[in-house]
């Protein structure tokens, strides 16, 4: 039911919780999110009005009520390489499509380039334990990078890094992907 103030209006139709994975992404929850209500409660909704069904508004409790902060992923997607890299996996996920994705910085041949991360997966381990290290790029093949962060390493697929360059679109255009360049020994910043 409308109200004159946000969000405070009398429910009358829920549904109930659904699961998400650990690994979900921000496409994943919104697929999943327009899936219920859509289909879900629309549907019920538009059957219970078929039906003559009567609706009974149930009052919201104003203690349970929760706000979220609304980020802007150019601003707020900066990678701080210092926290623990589980933190920084759920991060890239966060950021990830349909955003833009979590950015950082990399000295490329004397040129600071900032680069896009859509996936990651952290790997436990207490080998790499010195703060100086964490960000830096301690392996790479032809399909991955491994970087050193606090607790651990993160395995980002090549394929899960783009290039922002200047006035391109980094999303359709593939020659901006990351590819074969040479980054290990390298250190991510921001």
């Amino acid at each position: 039911i409308v109200t004159n103030k946000v969000d405070v209006g009398k429910i009358i139709l829920k549904s109930k919780k659904y699961k998400v994975s650990n690994k979900s992404k921000p496409q994943d929850l919104i697929l999943k999110t327009n899936y219920y209500v859509y289909k879900i409660l629309i549907d019920t909704f538009i059957n219970k009005i078929k039906n003559e069904s009567s609706f009974s508004a149930i009052k919201q409790n104003e203690n349970k009520k929760s706000y979220f902060v609304r980020y802007n992923t150019n601003i707020h997607g900066a990678i701080d390489w210092n926290i623990e890299g589980k933190f920084i996996e759920k991060f890239i996920q966060a950021f990830s499509y349909p955003y833009p994705g979590a950015f950082t910085k990399i000295v490329y041949k004397k040129k600071f380039i900032k680069l896009r991360i859509f996936d990651s997966s952290f790997k436990k381990n207490s080998y790499f334990s010195h703060p100086f290290l964490h960000g830096k790029i301690f392996y790479q093949d032809l399909n991955c990078i491994k970087i050193i962060v606090k607790s651990g390493f993160l395995i980002v697929k090549l394929k899960d890094i783009l290039i922002e360059g200047e006035g391109v679109d980094f999303f359709n255009s593939p020659k901006h992907h990351l590819g074969i360049k040479k980054l290990e020994g390298k250190t991510f910043f921001n």
